[in-house]
């Protein structure tokens, strides 16, 4: 058969195949493509997809469409309605999102999945005067009453001709749909070929798996996240007891979206294997909203949070105390925590290497506005850390000061390349212990200068003496923090 001449190929009997695009995953089980979409797909913004999942599945102009792609009725609208409110959210197998687009594959505890298009498109009016500039050679000369005429002749004789009235000053056309699927295979096919590009979801050639990757699927002793997948809680706690009775020496928690803190902290003692776990991991999970539950883990020494919009100071503070043999950490984007986490930090006896990788990371309020004040440095010592990168926009070299003073055996500090050469290079004096260096590193530049132990910073606030001011100046200044805290409060 000629499938270039027979145009009925790829349509079913009511002529809606036409949203089925190829299949993409042939040969491959539901737990393997699970698992390939886990680790090789685009996930990275799947924490705004759970926060903000309320407005992307309540927008009111939303199309809901079968798998077919037919529209589907208002009853079974309503019924998927409820199924996809946040707390159903079972698994966010991969997100695309940009500025005007967002593309969503995720599953439900009602064990449906679902294709989530959220496209936003905005027209300006000068799009439209560009696109006109051939007709009128004029018409960035005119006026602005003068340009909506031309555009509107333009759009009249437009509809004139298509039927279709097009004219706006400016106007936004937003296209969101939801289809639903009851099998991942399906799912994906209802994706098109730029659509599964931008999730980078490869064809079946491409889904590779790595020697390490078939042995674990293989191997029936272990449980992968993929696992905890459409579970009863009456199925998941025997399956979370033998995930950590036959689990390697690591927690990966930000890919198993079905449990919670207070699960983990009620179905966790009493497992031999747990004091062999050395790195916890996670990655967007919102489920976490304590941390007490590491106490059935005390020799962990490797944390890595990131993308947890809901981790707080208090929360890195229980970290902190119940893993009290941490060597490294690394937090990224947890947008509540700011730099007095540095205060529980600095008290790990233990505690080598701390990445704060966030531009936004909360440093210092204004000059003469500290979030850590004298008192609460004075006396804290961490003698053990030898790396510091601090990604913060918002570093003094106040801040700087005190870090170096309170860290005598540093080896290498990474700051934002911004921070570095407008803020710290210009205060920083060489140190006098010539037998040990000190290298500043701009990220990510690597700019790299080299300073010898002992360093010491030229600081703007820390220490001045509070007659330093005027009275007039230091109501100016009280009123500038009033200010201050309640926008902050807001």
């Amino acid at each position: 058969m000629n499938r270039r001449n027979n145009k009925n190929v790829g349509k079913n009997k009511r002529g809606k195949g036409k949203h089925i695009h190829d299949d993409v995953t042939r040969g491959l089980t539901t737990r393997e493509l699970s698992y390939w979409l886990l680790n090789n797909s685009v996930r990275g913004s799947g924490w705004i997809f759970n926060h903000y999942a309320d407005s992307i599945l309540g927008h009111e102009d939303v199309i809901y469409y079968e798998r077919d792609g037919t529209i589907m009725t208002d009853v079974l609208k309503e019924s998927l309605q409820q199924d996809l409110i946040p707390e159903n959210v079972e698994y966010v197998y991969s997100v695309f999102l940009d500025y005007q687009k967002l593309i969503a594959i995720i599953s439900t505890k009602s064990k449906h999945y679902y294709v989530i298009k959220n496209i936003n498109q905005i027209y300006e009016r000068q799009q439209k005067v560009a696109k006109l500039a051939h007709q009128f050679p004029d018409i960035n000369k005119m006026t602005d009453d003068e340009q909506l005429m031309a555009l509107a002749e333009q759009e009249k004789k437009e509809k004139e001709r298509t039927g279709v009235d097009t004219f706006s000053d400016r106007f936004e056309q937003h296209v969101s749909s939801i289809w639903m699927s009851k099998s991942l295979k399906d799912t994906i096919k209802l994706l098109s070929s730029q659509e599964r590009k931008l999730l980078m979801i490869k064809k079946p050639e491409q889904m590779k798996f790595s020697k390490i990757d078939r042995e674990l699927l293989n191997d029936q002793k272990v449980i992968l996240p993929i696992d905890f997948i459409f579970k009863t809680y009456e199925e998941l706690v025997p399956l979370w007891r033998k995930y950590l009775e036959y689990g390697r020496n690591e927690l990966r928690l930000g890919d198993i979206m079905a449990i919670d803190s207070d699960f983990i902290d009620k179905h966790s003692s009493g497992i031999e294997n747990n004091k062999n776990v050395k790195k916890l991991f996670m990655n967007q999970n919102e489920n976490m909203k304590s941390y007490e539950w590491l106490r059935h883990f005390p020799n962990i020494e490797d944390v890595m949070i990131l993308y947890t919009y809901q981790l707080t100071n208090e929360h890195v503070a229980n970290i902190c105390k119940y893993c009290p043999n941490m060597k490294k950490i690394r937090m990224s984007r947890c947008f509540r925590i700011d730099v007095r986490i540095l205060l529980d930090l600095f008290k790990l006896t233990n505690i080598q290497v701390i990445t704060l990788d966030d531009p936004e990371f909360v440093c210092q309020k204004n000059t003469y506005s500290f979030l850590i004040n004298d008192e609460e440095w004075n006396g804290i010592m961490c003698e053990s850390l030898k790396s510091l990168y601090l990604g913060s926009e918002t570093i003094t070299n106040d801040l700087m000061s005190y870090i170096f003073e309170s860290c005598p055996n540093l080896e290498t500090v990474m700051l934002n390349d911004r921070t570095l050469g407008n803020k710290i290079l210009p205060y920083l004096i060489n140190g006098n212990d010539m037998t040990e260096t000190i290298k500043i590193i701009g990220i990510p530049s690597r700019r790299e200068f080299t300073y010898f132990q002992q360093i010491k910073v030229k600081t703007t606030a820390r220490g001045m003496s509070k007659e330093l001011f005027s009275d007039s100046m230091k109501r100016v200044i009280e009123e500038n923090k009033r200010r201050i805290e309640m926008k902050n409060s807001q």
